[in-house]
Parts: C-alpha cells; structure tokens; sequence
C-alpha cells in the first residue's frame, strides 16, 4: 500500500517493547509490523502493569513513549488494583476508558482505530470516539467481557451479576454495534461477538490467531548460567511444560501439583512451571516435598524459547469449562510439543483434529495422566504427535504471518476497500 497511514491501536494489560528481552503479544506484533510498513503508529494502553501489578515507571515523567519515529505508546493511569478480580481493577478500566476520551480530544484523528476487547469500556470510549469522526473502527476480540465476570461466581449468582452488570452489557453491545467489522483471535470468540449485536457474519468480520512469534538464540550460555543447578536436574529427563500466570482466572496450576504427587515414584517424569502470579506461594508450599517439580519464576522470552527446546509435553489446565483460546498453545505448538490442555471450544478441536496432543476435562488428574503416560511409553504416538504440533505451528500459527495478514487487512480496511 502507497499511503502511509496514521493507526490508532487500543490494548490494555499486555507487555510493552520497553525491554530487549519482552516477548511481544498480539498488540505488540501488530504495532512493530505496522510502523515496519511505515505506518505511524499509536498505541494507547494503561500506565499501570497488569502481570507485575506495579506502575510502568517509564511513564512516570512523561505519558507518550517512543519506540521509533512512527511508533509511539500512550499511558493512560487509572488507580492500580491488586487483584485480577476485583472492582478496584474494574474501578481503574473505567477510569482509563475516560482518559483516552479525553487525550484523544488533543491528538489530530487517526486513520482507523482497533480497540481490543477487554476491556469492553475501552473500546465503547473508542468506538464514540471514531463513529463520530466517520473514522473506520474495528474491534478485536480476545476475551468475553463482561461475560467473563461470571465466571468467577456460583451459578445461582450468575443472573443476580448479570442484572448488577447491565451497564456493562450495554456498553459491549454499543461498542460491538458501532463497529465497522470483527476480528477475533478465534471462530468461538468471533460468534460470541456476533451474537451480541446481533448480526451476520460479513466478509470484512475474520478470524487472526494470537499465534506465536519464535526467536533464534544462537547462544544459550547466560541462560543455562543462570540454571545451572537445574539443567543437572533435568538431564534425560521427560520434562512435562506449563508456562503462564499462575493465578486461578482460567488456569488451574495445582492441578499439576496433583499430578506430580502420584507420579513422584516414575523417575523419567519431571514438572516445571515457569511463571508468576499470586498463586505462586500457596503453590509452592503444596509442592515443598516433591523433588519431581520445579518453579522457575516468571521467564523472558529467550528463557522460555530455552524451556521449550527442552520439554516433551506443554500442559494447559483449566478450573471450569473454558471457551477462549490459549498463547501457551501456540508456544508449545511452535516448539513441537505435544498438548495435553482442558481448554475447551477451539483449543480441543485443534488437539483432537489436528492429532496434536489430548484433551482431558477440567480438573480431572487421571485423564490429565493418562495423557502424559501415554506420551512417555509410546515413543511411536509421541513422534507423530510432535510432528503434527509442529506443523499445525507452520501452517496455522506462526505470528510473523498472522501479523502480515492482519496489516493487510487492516490497510484494506483504512482504504475502505473489500476484504
């Protein structure tokens, strides 16, 4: 594409390429690959870090960072929160989603906007502000917000909330209903926004993964330094990979607790579960006697690349029934692991239909075991399911693809031109 464009990109809660060492997401990608094509670009996100739970600090002394010359991100400060389920997080969303309505007043308008859901209140603010400039809007789907909040709640609570979180659920439709098209990072998650319109399905509304983007590290040393104790541990080893937050929104990591406690007599299996969050104490206190798993801490991402070299399966557990897709799929896909995941929608037609792995029903132990063990004796069905995890990665999920795409689409979108 001939002209350069001037890109709005919306996201919260996601790491910002303020470091050599982030492992960029989707935002990140897209904004890098945008402002690559020499596009100017603008991404507006929250002064406050959602995984470390601590300010940014680069946005103490000034609220607009530079990344490159076309490429700047905006911090907007709400007040913090502690606590991924909590109204003062829910408190802090609202009070970022005033922040870009207000700056946004100042900055010449952009091109297009993409807003990520979540937050819903974000994109609302978003959505205002494009639909009344005639500015082309589209929404991507990550998550089902506000419908994510029952989640966390008893089943006979869940109308009661629903009732509670009427607003909220008129913002999403609103913000839903004033887009120009859809994007999701799944067909579950792209039905569900549909559906909350409600509207058909239209050529411009599409499916990009959140996909994985690999490094090459020529150079191990100061990794494996920093392991050393480990890396004695792990020799031959069949290590079993969980990589991600360890708090209890989705995931369930004490269930891999549960796991290594009934094979701590099988000497091939080891456990390692590289993350952080605030299940980590109560975690590692469960598993203070065994000697068959390891908490790494939260990783980089050469240090996850160095993990996932070195495992045999990538575990993704899940506390309920859960819909949404998964980054440490792709990750593990990009590295040839085979799955064992309870994430259901997507993420089990992918396992099953690919023959990438197993699915096991959230929070069964013994079906998440049968997985592994099968995977240990059966060196034939290993080989073929890593083989088949590698190739649903190239074919499907690799994010320097993803991404192009996704910068195609979005020039098409801004040239108001059929997709």
């Amino acid at each position: 594409m001939k002209n350069k464009l001037n890109v709005w990109l919306l996201k919260i809660s996601e790491p910002l390429p303020l470091r050599p060492d982030v492992k960029l997401m989707r935002t990140g990608i897209l904004a890098q690959k945008l402002a690559d094509r020499g596009h100017t670009v603008t991404w507006w996100t929250s002064a406050f870090g959602h995984s470390k739970k601590e300010w940014v600090r680069d946005f103490d002394k000034n609220s607009e960072l530079s990344v490159s010359e076309n490429y700047k991100i905006t911090g907007l400060r709400g007040c913090g929160y502690s606590k991924n389920f909590s109204v003062r997080r829910y408190i802090d969303h609202e009070m970022v989603a005033q922040r870009f309505a207000a700056e946004a007043q100042k900055r010449a308008p952009p091109d297009i906007v993409v807003a990520s859901m979540p937050s819903h209140n974000l994109a609302f603010s978003a959505a205002s502000y494009a639909n009344r400039r005639g500015i082309p809007f589209i929404v991507d789907i990550r998550d089902p917000w506000p419908d994510a909040f029952l989640f966390h709640l008893p089943v006979p609570l869940q109308p009661v909330a629903r009732v509670v979180l009427y607003r909220d659920f008129k913002i999403l439709k609103n913000a839903l209903r004033m887009a120009g098209a859809m994007t999701a990072v799944s067909g579950t998650l792209l039905a569900w926004g549909l559906s909350r319109v409600p509207r058909v399905r239209t050529p411009a509304d599409m499916v990009f993964p959140l996909g994985y983007q690999k490094i090459k590290i020529r150079d191990y040393s100061k990794i494996e330094c920093k392991f050393a104790g480990l890396k004695k541990i792990l020799n031959e080893k069949f290590i079993v990979l969980y990589i991600g937050a360890l708090s209890g929104k989705y995931h369930d990591p004490s269930i891999l607790i549960s796991a290594a406690k009934i094979l701590r007599d099988t000497q091939g299996i080891h456990f390692i579960i590289g993350g952080d969050g605030e299940l980590a104490p109560s975690l590692k206190k469960e598993a203070a006697a065994l000697d068959n798993i390891t908490f790494t801490g939260w990783l980089n991402h050469e240090e996850m690349e160095y993990f996932l070299s070195m495992a045999k399966v990538g575990m993704c557990p899940a506390v309920r029934t859960v819909n949404n897709t998964s980054n440490k799929i792709y990750a593990y896909l990009s590295a040839g692991l085979p799955i064992v995941s309870s994430f259901a929608g997507d993420a089990k037609k992918l396992v099953e239909e690919r023959k990438a792995g197993f699915y096991c029903p959230p929070r069964d132990v013994e079906s998440m075991l049968s997985g592994i063990r099968n995977l240990y004796r059966d060196k034939n069905m290993y080989n073929n399911m890593s083989e088949a995890a590698l190739l649903s990665y190239k074919e499907m999920f690799d994010a320097d693809k993803i991404y192009a795409d996704y910068s195609d689409y979005i020039e098409a979108m801004a040239a108001k031109k059929e997709v």
